[in-house]
Formats: C-alpha cells, structure tokens, sequence
C-alpha cells in the first residue's frame, strides 16, 4: 500500500475480527478503505460515483468479506485515481 497509511480503527477492527495479518481479501479491504479515506470521501460517496449503494462499498472495505471481484476491485480504485495492481507468488517449491 504504497505511501498510504492505514488509519488506526481499520487495523483495530481487522484485530478485532481476529485478522491479525493483512493479505488476501484482508488486506485489500483495508486499502480500499485507506484510499477512500486518504481522497477525504465517505462511502456513500463512492458508491454514487460507481452507481451502486453505501452497503456494497461498506462490504468491500470490510476485512471479513472474502468476495471482491477483480472488476469491482478495479472499477472502486480507479474511481478513486488509484490503479489496480495484483502479484502473484508461488508457495510452492520452482520446478
């Protein structure tokens, strides 16, 4: 999440929900969230700006919610002048 920093009560909520290390769905929660909040918007917001209701973007910005679609992911960050990038990385061992 490069140069924006998570606000205190997203950590805290995924600490809470027992998520204590941000990857996955997680981690891409909490983003979404930082970067809504670092362009100063609320939810409902960003929601009129992608034509769809507060709940939804709430939904996406919870770290318990395991299912973004990489379309809306894409449509919610680039509503937001930000650009979507995903890295994939073997677990397993080369060969």
């Amino acid at each position: 999440m490069r140069g924006l920093g998570r606000p205190s009560w997203l950590v805290w909520r995924a600490v809470w929900l027992g998520l204590e290390c941000f990857d996955g769905a997680a981690d891409a929660a909490l983003q979404l969230a930082a970067l809504r909040e670092a362009r100063g918007l609320t939810q409902a917001q960003v929601a009129e700006m992608l034509g769809t209701r507060q709940q939804a973007i709430a939904r996406l910005e919870n770290p318990a919610y395991e299912g973004h679609s990489l379309r809306m992911l894409r449509r919610y960050v680039e509503a937001l002048g930000g650009r979507l990038e995903i890295t994939i990385v073997s677990g397993g061992a080369e060969g």
